[in-house]
């Protein structure tokens, strides 16, 4: 029966014409065998005997060529000859027992068969060693007369081995004969057997049929239908019967208990979300992380059933998990509330990175309330992980053991809390960046009214800078006489028009230009000694008011002017180093 559960209806159906044909198909292999073995036997004579005689007949035929062969070499006078007759006489030697070898391996069919074999054999091998063999001997000594006189005497040897051989062919003769009986007998014996076969294959397709439409699908179809019925009134805890079944009263079974366990299942996770969502959106509304974890571990202990709950936070400046928040906890002397990575429970699970949970833990803080206290049945420590850092530990105990309805909403909750705690942290860093950054605007806000102030006093003393320059330069201009800056380089950095006339230059174009080149060429030599005196001594001199002591000044075209020059050194001020005011005019 449990073999025709797990087929399918329709294999079922088939399975009285699968019994039919394996009817026919033993009755046909029976037939087969009975043929086969008739055939064996009357064909055994094609297969074994006619090889057999073959192979008997042709040992006869090499043992005369050897005879034959050793008549010659006795009668042979060519000495050159005998190597080639023994050759002849070694391969025939050898061609006889390759024969024997096969027939011995391949064409043997009892033990007389090998007894007449082996005589042979026997026989042959006296023939090598008492007459073939001494007789060759002889006669490659040239011993020929007494090589036949040995042949002649041991004739007895030969007829020796022609009678084995007689006798093995009669054997193999006699052998034909009762294979051919004994097809005849196999033939009849045949016919009833499949007589025989026939009646019994008859009665077992009746049994078959009755088993397979009985049993096989009336009676469970009948069950289904009783378990079906119960499932459209509504019965959601039904006990299905069939579900190991295989065959399609198996499937309908397993369909409706899937749809069930579906249901259930929806059910748990409906069940789950909902308290997620609930205790997330509770989480939402905490601004600090002492109200976040008292809300989780207040919210989570009644939905799971848990008597116990403590929630234990990271302090970023220690390193360790410090108790923060509790559900049912009452505070005693010998229990820790801050635990280093790797130290106790809480400790073990922020170094693991995954959840631990125990059973009927021994010495472990016992759940109290107004009737009484006891210990634990089940505990379970898990840890808040953000990035791959443990940002908490919340652990729950329980008088039951949690079941895998209670896990799921913690291990749900755990990613909600990861991600509260996060954005909190975030969030509280974002105050105090935001009210740091408002100190830091304030400062700004004074540093800049105080920039501005400065601003102005620098511009301010930039345009009255200008101004003092402008009147400088419009001085300088308006001067009587050539005026003219040159710095420590002798670089030509201011000049007005009444220098430039005398040096025959148009307006402006001497500035950029050097003092060298208003010396004459039989000056220059001097002039830069004379140059680096002056900046050192920082005295004002005159020059070139003696007739005696006139000096030339090198004009644009080339020619030469007396000049009458003052030199007055100028402070460094600002970035410019150095300079020398240079007073000239026309001697």
């Amino acid at each position: 029966m449990n073999m025709l559960s797990k087929l399918k209806i329709s294999k079922k159906l088939f399975v009285i014409i699968i019994i039919a044909m394996l009817s026919l198909a033993a009755m046909a292999g029976l037939n087969i065998y009975q043929l086969d073995k008739v055939y064996d036997l009357a064909n055994y004579a094609t297969i074994n005997t006619v090889p057999s005689f073959n192979t008997i007949y042709e040992t006869q035929i090499l043992f005369l060529e050897i005879r034959i062969l050793m008549r010659n070499h006795v009668l042979n006078t060519e000495y050159l000859k005998m190597p080639s007759i023994e050759r002849d006489i070694q391969e025939k030697r050898d061609e006889i027992k390759k024969k024997q070898s096969h027939y011995e391996e391949k064409l043997i069919s009892d033990a007389e068969d090998l007894r007449l074999l082996k005589a042979s054999q026997s026989a042959l091998k006296d023939y090598y060693n008492v007459v073939l063999d001494p007789v060759l001997a002889l006669s490659q000594q040239n011993k020929n007369t007494e090589a036949k006189e040995m042949a002649e005497k041991l004739v007895d040897y030969v007829t020796k081995v022609e009678h084995s051989i007689a006798d093995h062919i009669e054997f193999n003769q006699k052998l034909a004969v009762s294979g051919s009986n004994a097809a005849a007998a196999a033939k009849k014996m045949a016919m009833w057997i499949n007589i025989l076969a026939t009646i019994l294959a008859a009665l077992l397709l009746l049994i078959s049929s009755w088993v397979v439409g009985n049993l096989g699908l009336s009676h469970p179809i009948g069950v289904v239908v009783d378990n079906l019925n119960q499932l459209a009134e509504g019965k959601t805890n039904v006990t299905v019967q069939g579900l190991d079944r295989r065959d399609e009263v198996g499937d309908i079974a397993r369909a409706a208990q899937v749809f069930n366990e579906f249901v259930q299942k929806l059910n748990t996770q409906s069940w789950i979300k909902t308290h997620t969502s609930e205790i997330a959106t509770e989480l939402q509304k905490a601004e600090d992380f002492q109200t976040l974890t008292q809300t989780a571990v207040s919210k989570v202990a009644p939905v799971i059933g848990a008597g116990h709950g403590a929630f234990y936070v990271l302090d970023s400046h220690d390193g360790r998990y410090n108790l923060l928040a509790s559900y049912g906890y009452r505070e005693r002397k010998h229990l820790n509330s801050s635990f280093a990575v790797g130290e106790g429970l809480v400790g073990q699970c922020v170094m693991e990175k995954n959840q631990i949970m125990l059973t009927a833990p021994q010495n472990y803080i016992r759940i109290n309330s107004g009737l009484g206290e006891g210990p634990p049945a089940c505990i379970i420590v898990l840890p808040v992980i953000h990035a791959e850092r443990v940002l908490g530990v919340m652990e729950m105990a329980s008088f039951q053991i949690f079941g895998e309805k209670e896990k799921a909403v913690l291990e749900a909750l755990v990613p909600v809390l990861s991600s509260s705690m996060e954005i909190l942290d975030r969030n509280l860093r974002t105050r105090e960046l935001l009210a740091e950054s408002q100190e830091q605007a304030e400062r700004m806000e004074k540093q800049a009214a105080q920039l501005e102030e400065q601003t102005v006093e620098m511009e301010a003393q930039q345009a009255e800078l200008m101004e003092t320059e402008n009147w400088f330069r419009s001085i300088i201009e308006a001067a009587p006489e050539g005026m003219m800056v040159v710095d420590a380089a002798g670089q030509i950095l201011l000049s007005n028009p009444n220098a430039d006339k005398l040096f025959g230059y148009p307006t402006g174009e001497l500035v950029g230009g050097t003092i060298e080149q208003l010396v004459p060429q039989d000056s220059r030599g001097r002039h830069g000694k004379l140059c680096a005196e002056f900046m050192a001594e920082g005295h004002s001199r005159v020059m070139g008011q003696s007739s005696q002591l006139q000096i030339h000044a090198l004009r644009k075209d080339g020619s030469a002017v007396p000049v009458t020059v003052s030199l007055s050194p100028l402070s460094a001020r600002g970035n410019r180093g150095r300079c020398v005011s240079v007073a000239v005019r026309a001697a």
